[in-house]
């Protein structure tokens, strides 16, 4: 009987040390996975914000302007909250809008409003105060910057994060905002609008 009860045991601290070996590692709060996430959850906020103001019924934008715009704030809203779970699941916020960003990609970090492919304050506001054809271009111009910040970030992510499933991401974002700026600049071309 006690021979049995001892194998009960180890059986069950076996599968406990077992079950902890099998348990994910969380990313640390200095990872290139958390620091990624965080940073691009304010990226594509920006980009959602841009989106919005030709969205609205008085921009003057032209309709296939405004459909593309529909489609980014539908794209990343969609990925805000999935780097949202990811983030909650690890334990981590979001970050603080007075936060450093950037260090984990190996640089000097920087405050946010000077993370790649950021649009300043002052473009922001023309951007909002802008209607019809010089909405547009605005648009069209700021947010081929705006995304081809996040090809930068996309492509050092999908190369040194440490989850697969945060290279994964990575290199999606890369992959899709290179499409997104190639049909920009499709778009800027057939308006007739200077293209960047």
């Amino acid at each position: 009987m006690a021979a049995v009860a001892a194998a009960v045991i180890l059986a069950t601290m076996g599968f406990a040390i077992g079950f902890k070996v099998a348990e994910p590692a969380v990313p640390s709060d200095d990872s290139v996975d958390v620091g990624f996430l965080q940073d691009m959850v304010d990226h594509h906020d920006q980009a959602v914000v841009m989106s919005a103001y030709m969205m609205r019924p008085d921009s003057g934008a032209d309709s296939t302007v405004r459909t593309t715009s529909f489609e980014i704030v539908m794209q990343q809203r969609y990925e805000i909250g999935l780097m949202h779970a990811w983030l909650r699941d690890w334990g981590y916020d979001l970050g603080e809008t007075d936060r450093l960003v950037m260090g984990w990609m190996g640089m000097e970090p920087v405050p946010l409003s000077e993370m790649h492919g950021m649009q300043s304050e002052s473009q922001m506001q023309s951007l909002e105060d802008a209607r019809g054809r010089e909405a547009d271009e605005k648009f069209l111009d700021m947010m081929i910057d705006h995304h081809q910040g996040a090809v930068d970030m996309g492509d050092f992510v999908k190369k040194h994060a440490a989850e697969e499933k945060v290279r994964s991401f990575g290199e999606r974002v890369a992959r899709i905002q290179r499409s997104e700026i190639l049909e920009l600049k499709a778009l800027q071309r057939r308006l007739g609008l200077p293209v960047s």
